[in-house]
């Protein structure tokens, strides 16, 4: 999974919100690690080298919209704490898609 698309969107109005109804608790997650709305695009990348460092430990292939993979644990902060977060990425039209991201332990 080298290629995937994750829509600047999906971090500022979701993992980045606090005004998101289902993105706030995780907004204030992962800024508790240092990430910020206006460096987005540090969530972006550290979102980008989560399945290459975690570890794979699902393959749904049930969804209508596509196989979706879960990957978990470690992710790269800015305050190098580095938490367990779990991501779940979607196969759909020919690319991955990040779904979700959140803290796990």
């Amino acid at each position: 999974m080298n290629d995937w698309r994750l829509d600047r969107r999906k971090i500022l109005n979701y993992l980045l919100s606090d005004s998101s109804r289902s993105g706030a608790d995780k907004s204030r997650f992962v800024r508790s690690f240092g990430f910020r709305p206006h460096r987005w695009e540090g969530m972006r990348d550290a979102l980008v080298a989560h399945p290459k460092t975690a570890s794979l430990q699902d393959i749904d292939t049930t969804s209508t919209y596509g196989t979706k993979y879960v990957y978990r644990c470690r992710i790269i902060t800015p305050d190098a704490r580095n938490p367990c977060i779990l991501t779940v990425r979607q196969y759909r039209e020919g690319d991955y898609w990040l779904v979700t991201a959140y803290p796990f332990d």
